[in-house]
């Protein structure tokens, strides 16, 4: 194995990293945010072209008052959110992520 390059995650806590589509998917906790990075010929990543940050809240704010992105699933792209009480659902578009609102799973108490 052998660094190639880099990219700033714009987000806080990174808790997951999966590959799916050529593309590195970061979901990051604390902003509740998940970043999808394409990933080139020879391995280079880059720079990421969406930014895709939750602003809803839990139906229990006491317990969660903002969302925290757990992890992606590949194929439609699943993402756990602790804070909206919520799994998003998410596509690619050719190398593009693309939010699947028919698809988001809203759990209620």
């Amino acid at each position: 194995m052998e660094f190639v390059n880099q990219q700033i995650i714009e987000g806080d806590l990174l808790c997951h990293i999966s590959y799916s589509y050529s593309s590195v998917l970061v979901s990051c906790y604390s902003s509740g945010n998940v970043l999808p990075f394409p990933i080139i010929e020879n391995g280079i990543l880059q720079v990421c072209t969406v930014n895709d940050v939750h602003q809803w809240r839990s139906i229990n704010n006491e317990r969660q008052k903002y969302p925290h992105a757990h992890q992606y699933v590949s194929s439609d792209v699943f993402v756990s959110y602790l804070g909206i009480d919520s799994i998003k659902s998410y596509c690619f578009n050719e190398k593009e992520l693309v939010p699947r609102y028919d698809k988001d799973v809203i759990i209620a108490s």
